[in-house]
């Protein structure tokens, strides 16, 4: 879902999920923490079957893919930034950019929203990160006390589009919360 609403961004689609998008000329870059190249290009390509794919959106959409097991993403993460100079950056997933510490400890996930913060601010992007809930709870419901984190990492976000599967394995259930 974060890779086709990429690529509508980069290829001004008029609308993602019903929503308008007011912008066009967006540049987009699409960080990959999770799935590796080979799925994230066989992904993109059967997204792109999807669109009437303009050659300005493959200029204006760009990828960036680091293992799960490369936990120090940063330092690439801000040379592509530099590089590409996107307008919009998505991290997917936010949970493998933390090397693996502990991050229901407040001081643990600060530094990883001190650094994204930095980066909105320093390039002027927006930012949406990807993050997974925890495990059970499910009859909680779409809730953000659900999301994998200590409250520092809830108090951060902005706005929190949750998403979840059913028991229709072609439906999903999703909700907006800030």
């Amino acid at each position: 879902m974060a890779m086709q609403w990429g690529m509508s961004l980069a290829n001004d689609e008029n609308t993602f999920l019903g929503f308008n998008i007011n912008q066009k000329g967006l540049n987009v870059l699409y960080c990959d923490t999770e799935c590796g190249e080979n799925i994230l290009l066989e992904r993109y390509d059967l997204l792109k079957r999807n669109f009437n794919w303009k050659a300005s959106a493959s200029e204006r959409f760009k990828m960036l893919s680091k293992d799960a097991k490369v936990s120090d993403i940063w330092d690439d993460l801000e040379s592509a930034i530099k590089y590409s100079k996107p307008d919009v950056l998505f991290i997917d997933c936010l949970y493998n950019t933390t090397g693996g510490i502990d991050i229901s400890k407040n001081h643990n996930i600060s530094p990883i929203t001190d650094t994204i913060t930095r980066l909105k601010v320093k390039y002027e992007l927006t930012i949406i990160a990807i993050h997974h809930m925890v495990k059970g709870g499910h009859e909680s419901g779409l809730q953000k006390d659900r999301m994998a984190g200590g409250s520092a990492l809830q108090n951060w976000v902005d706005h929190c589009n949750m998403v979840t599967s059913t028991n229709e394995s072609f439906m999903r259930l999703r909700q907006i919360d800030n």
